[in-house]
């Protein structure tokens, strides 16, 4: 059996259902719990099965609803993208002063849209990640941004993850970057994207520590990123009783980066990358993680950075 913790709230999966009553039993003989029967939502995340076709889909949409009516969205116009064409003039740091109640407001605001992104909507996944590091002084802008955002969950609120468990591809990523996208440093936004059974399990937009000196560069630092998170899965399935024993396929839009990857030779353009990021060709090497050129055209992490977070149609 598989149990979740999560404060007071527990979510315990298995494979016979007589092993699951006697926990239970154990765990109410010690505790006061409230058994709430077949799993329909955990922590704001509604859960629909459909056992005839094993198919299990996920969404936030009683969430959403509410944070939609707590800003005041609920009737606004919905957008269709994540952020208007242009925003990115509009995120750098505000050289002006916020007020309190306008910090406060903001980081309401920008925590709701992370619960929401990092539950079940990697589509928000750059928009948000970008509008949180302006959260400790934003400026006007960033809070129409943050409303923008807003405004696309209320078009998307009904959209949902929805995992095919009859014929659902196995684990597999996609890794990609944008080069100097951050106008305050020069920083490269990084992104990646996991899934299995035909649907997403993990994601992640962020800036990278360092600056890239050129695309390459960037490319190959985001794949390292992703190849940690696939080496993980690796070891959580395993934990859960599925061995993986074939490499993770990590696609990646870079032929400069792939190659840079699998040449164990440091050339002059490459000495400087650091150490730690070069663990990606022991990935490959052991056969944890297997790279893929991918054209960019079939790039499903293409929507988490600036190359394309701004104009998805």
């Amino acid at each position: 059996m598989i149990v979740i913790l999560y404060v007071d709230d527990i979510t315990i999966l298995g494979r016979s259902l007589i092993a699951i009553d006697h926990l239970k039993d154990q765990i109410t003989k010690r505790y006061e719990v409230t058994d709430l029967g077949n799993i329909e939502s955990y922590l704001g995340i509604r859960i629909l099965r459909d056992h005839s076709i094993k198919r299990l889909t996920i969404d936030q949409l009683g969430y959403v609803k509410d944070i939609l009516d707590h800003f005041g969205m609920a009737d606004t116009n919905p957008n269709h993208t994540p952020l208007p064409t242009g925003a990115d003039v509009h995120l750098i740091k505000y050289d002006g002063q916020a007020s309190q109640k306008d910090i406060k407001h903001y980081q309401s605001l920008i925590g709701s849209l992370l619960y929401v992104q990092i539950g079940t909507c990697p589509d928000l996944s750059f928009a948000v990640s970008r509008l949180a590091q302006y959260a400790s002084n934003p400026s006007p802008q960033h809070h129409r941004l943050a409303q923008y955002v807003l405004s696309y969950l209320l078009k998307t609120k009904d959209m949902c993850l929805s995992y095919d468990g009859a014929e659902g591809d196995g684990l597999h990523g996609y890794s990609d970057s944008s080069l100097a996208d951050q106008t305050d440093d020069h920083h490269s936004t990084c992104g990646f994207v996991f899934l299995l059974a035909n649907a997403a399990i993990g994601w992640a937009s962020r800036k990278q520590r360092t600056v890239a000196q050129n695309t390459t560069e960037a490319e190959y630092m985001a794949m390292t990123d992703a190849s940690n998170q696939g080496v993980w899965y690796r070891s959580f399935l395993s934990e859960l009783g599925y061995e993986v024993n074939a490499p993770i396929p990590l696609h990646c839009d870079n032929k400069g980066a792939v190659d840079l990857a699998l040449n164990p030779v440091t050339g002059r353009r490459s000495k400087h990358i650091e150490i730690r990021h070069h663990v990606l060709r022991e990935y490959s090497e052991s056969k944890q993680i297997s790279l893929i050129r991918t054209p960019t055209v079939e790039m499903v992490a293409d929507g988490f950075n600036l190359d394309m977070g701004l104009t998805m149609p």
